[in-house]
């Protein structure tokens, strides 16, 4: 095994602070964990090898997302395609115990459920929108990236980041108007 370098170790330190978040953002934009983790690596190799070249002049966080959303960006172009997410089902599931559960606790299960629901609907409103205002929309709700920031990140103009998170509330809330609509038809 070969020993780790000073060079390694010094980016391992500025780098490995942010793996949550860029792994959380990546599973926002792709929509399943492989293909998260692979962008997430990439990410990570990408700004190892230009470490050097960008170190003293950034805000590390703010490269690292950089290199995160163009990496996607490109991929989406190259492909075309949009991940494929998998929804939970609504078939029936067996929840054993819940006879001897208490009002609190069926209370706390009931909740639990809905939160789950609402995070699927959520999920799928935001993996429907196109891809770049999906990084907007991700960076700035779930990142809590300033518009200036994310600007920066995406390579757009603040008008272009202020106009994409309108676009972005008007699909999502389209996309969860619709489904709360066909939930109450079926009820």
């Amino acid at each position: 095994m070969r020993p780790r370098t000073l060079r390694r170790m010094c980016f391992e330190a500025e780098a490995f602070p942010h793996l949550d978040a860029l792994s959380r953002t990546a599973f926002w934009l792709t929509g399943n964990k492989p293909e998260a983790d692979g962008l997430v690596c990439e990410t990570f190799a990408t700004a190892y090898r230009l470490w050097d070249i960008t170190v003293s002049k950034i805000d590390f966080k703010t490269w690292l997302f950089k290199i995160l959303t163009r990496l996607f960006c490109g991929s989406c172009r190259n492909h075309t395609r949009r991940s494929d997410f998998i929804e939970s089902s609504d078939g029936d599931e067996v929840f054993p115990g819940v006879e001897s559960m208490s009002a609190e606790a069926l209370d706390d299960l009931g909740q639990r459920l809905l939160d789950e629901k609402m995070n699927g609907n959520v999920r799928a409103a935001i993996t429907g929108l196109p891809a770049d205002v999906r990084v907007v929309v991700i960076l700035s709700f779930l990142e809590e990236f300033s518009y200036r920031e994310i600007a920066d990140i995406a390579g757009i103009d603040l008008d272009d980041v202020r106009s994409w998170l309108y676009r972005g509330r008007k699909l999502m809330q389209k996309g969860l108007f619709g489904r709360v609509a066909k939930v109450a038809r079926t009820a």
